[in-house]
């Protein structure tokens, strides 16, 4: 099993217990954090450093994984022009990397990608379909040469496409919903897929057991 975001500790603990061979991507800045909670990596347990961005990194971890568990995401919280902007591109293309990455592997890796409800009240207005096309287009035309790109070169096409991209995003709609439905694009671009519409992943306040306990049982 593999999967992405800081809900790595939860599953890595149900996992765990019952023997699981797992992988988990874990960001530079979390390494610490997941080291003290979850401990150095072990036979069966591994860590693999980076974020929806290190192409290499995912690389690596879909060469030896049969699932890949794709629920991170990054959610707004002052909502300036930067923040906006990396929102789009991590839950976004973040989420269309690794289905590149997926795709270009000839393995038939499975993907959970976790979705969220409450982008389907947008769903039907003719703005955001035609955004959430317009930007599945220019990331395929952009990337074109995916295969020989190195990890900063894909970093840096992905955020040179969300610059573009972001003064045409539809105006009164939250960029995270859009972001969720365009990861949607995306994922539908895998046979082996299951995206799950989700809400309250963590619980309240981020804290608590919710969806990550009931994705494992």
């Amino acid at each position: 099993k593999a999967w992405s975001s800081d809900i790595l500790y939860d599953f890595a603990k149900i996992a765990q217990n019952r023997g699981m061979r797992i992988r988990g991507l874990v960001r530079k800045e979390s390494v610490s954090k997941v080291y003290l909670r979850l401990g150095e990596p072990s036979v069966g347990f591994a860590y693999h450093i980076g974020d929806l961005f290190s192409k290499s990194t995912i690389a690596e971890m879909v060469r030896k994984t049969d699932v890949f568990y794709h629920l991170g995401a990054m959610v707004g919280r002052d909502f300036s022009q930067e923040e906006t902007a990396m929102i789009l591109a991590v839950n976004g293309f973040g989420t269309a990397l690794v289905v590149r990455v997926l795709k270009d592997s000839g393995r038939d890796v499975r993907l959970v990608y976790g979705s969220s409800q409450r982008c389907y009240n947008i769903q039907d207005r003719n703005d955001v379909i035609a955004f959430i096309q317009e930007a599945y287009d220019v990331f395929n035309r952009e990337m074109v040469g995916f295969d020989t790109l190195s990890d900063d070169e894909c970093r840096g096409k992905i955020l040179d496409i969300t610059t573009k991209l972001l003064p045409k995003s539809p105006k009164g709609v939250n960029i995270y919903d859009i972001s969720k439905l365009l990861g949607e694009k995306f994922a539908r671009d895998i046979k082996n897929v299951a995206i799950s519409l989700i809400s309250n992943v963590y619980g309240p306040d981020y804290i608590g057991e919710r969806l990550v306990p009931r994705l494992m049982v």
